[in-house]
């Protein structure tokens, strides 16, 4: 699983902070560095992670994009 701890200053991601269990260890550092400076909202978040190579933070972002945030 991943867990992710956002914090936004005027509604843009300023840090993500990313734990996850997976055995990929760069898995957590990918997420956190496509996050930040992005917009909160599923559309914006979702779009940072989509375009990833990683199979693994594309579903993350599929996930976000479900959440309707």
């Amino acid at each position: 699983g991943v867990q992710i701890l956002l914090t936004l200053k005027n509604g843009v991601v300023a840090q993500a902070e990313v734990y996850s269990d997976a055995l990929d260890t760069e898995l957590a550092v990918e997420i956190r560095q496509r996050l930040t400076g992005w917009r909160f909202g599923s559309r914006d978040l979702a779009d940072a992670l989509l375009c990833a190579e990683k199979e693994q933070v594309q579903q993350v972002g599929q996930y976000l994009l479900e959440q309707n945030l």
